[in-house]
Parts: structure tokens; sequence; C-alpha cells
């Protein structure tokens, strides 16, 4: 009396698959655990019903023979459990699956590409308009603005021989006297100053301009609120 059994699939490969096909592999092994249906073997000598196998009933013999003969020449050269054998194997035995497999990879990398590729020429540069922001002048009090005249008047007094104070009630005129002046100079003196002193923002009325020649007395009067000459 002889054991006969039933080798059943081995799910280990098919699982690894599955992870590294991100679950891509799951139908074909659901597939194949459906339609697993091996055939029984002698637990002994290996005899099994199929056809091919009652035709010749040495033909399992020589096949495991033939089996140890190539573990064995794998064995000599260096080749023995390396993990390509195993994925040769794995393929040439689930042929079809590992194609249907390397198709799907294959479409889903095309339309990741056609994807990526329209996205990338429907997006058009936006023009990215870099707002600098305007610097709003500090507003000056009454009392800044005194200190700012009395300052500048300070400042120019001695200097290029001119001769510089304020004068009106609310010290908001300022008075400028010099040996040797022209409107033409008086004008590139205003124009040369408004960048270090802003008039009307300092809340100068008016400057004046006046020779100190004798002979030669002139006076000018610049109204700061309409930028001209009186």
């Amino acid at each position: 009396m002889k054991l006969f059994q039933q080798p059943t699939m081995n799910h280990t490969p098919h699982i690894l698959a599955s992870v590294f096909l991100c679950g891509l592999w799951l139908p074909i092994w659901i597939i194949s655990a459906l339609s697993d249906n091996q055939h029984w073997r002698c637990s002994f000598c290996g005899y099994t019903a199929a056809t091919k196998y009652l035709a010749d009933p040495t033909l399992y013999q020589r096949e495991q023979k033939a089996f140890e003969l190539a573990a064995v020449k794998r064995a000599n050269v260096g080749q023995k459990s390396q993990p390509f054998d195993f994925i040769g194997d794995f393929i040439s035995n689930h042929l079809l699956g590992s194609i249907v497999v390397a198709v799907c990879v294959v479409l889903a990398s095309i339309v990741l590409a056609g994807t990526f590729i329209t996205n990338t020429l429907s997006k058009k540069p936006s023009s990215v308009k870099t707002s600098v922001p305007s610097k709003t002048p500090v507003v000056w009090s009454e009392s800044q603005k005194l200190d700012k005249r009395r300052y500048f008047a300070s400042k120019l007094n001695g200097t290029g021989g001119y001769v510089v104070e304020l004068k009106g009630k609310n010290q908001d005129t300022l008075l400028i006297t010099h040996f040797l002046m022209t409107k033409e100079k008086l004008e590139r003196f205003i124009n040369e100053t408004s960048a270090e002193m802003p008039y009307e923002r300092a809340g100068f009325a008016f400057v004046e301009f006046q020779t100190s020649n004798e002979k030669k007395a002139r006076r000018w009067v610049y109204d700061v609120s309409s930028h001209s000459f009186k």
C-alpha cells in the first residue's frame, strides 16, 4: 500500500510579487489559486496519474535525475541558490501572468508620463508681479517740523558764504543772504537741497533770498506751496 499526496501551490512567491508590484499580481494569484489542481503523486516513487507518465513510467525518474544533475552543475559553477535563478524559475512557471503584469506596468507608465507631460505643457508661466511696498512718509508733528527747520538753518549757516536764519511768527520762512546771488543760483540751490530737506513737509512757507551787496541789492521769494518764485 502506497501513500499518494497532492502537492499544493506555494503562495510565498505570489505574496512577494503582490507586495513588490503594488497589488498588480493579486488577480493572477487568485486565478492561480482557484485553478490549482495538481496531480496526486506517490510519496515513494513519484508516480502520478498524468498522461505523459502513464505512457512512459520511467519519465519521472529521468526528470528527477536531470534535475539533480542540473543542481549539481549550478553548485559547481558557484550559482547555487542565486536569487536570479529563483526569479527565472518563477517567471518561466508563470509566463502568462508575467506578461500581463509587464503590459500593465508599461501601460501605467505611459499613462503617467502622458499625464505629466500634459500638465507640464498646460501650465502657463504665471507672471508674478512683485509689488514694491510704497514707503509712506512719516508725518511729523509741529514740534518735529520746527526742530527740522532749525537744524537745517543751523547746518546751512556759514557754509559757502551763506547767512541763513529763520524768521516769521512760526519760523516758517527761511532767509538766505549771500554777497553774490542770481536767480539761476537760487534754482540750483533749491533743487540740490530739496532732497535733503523737503521744504513743504518740514513746514516751510517761503524761502527768501537776498544779496548782501548794497550796490546790487536784490531779493527773491520762493513760494514752497506753488514751487515758484514771486
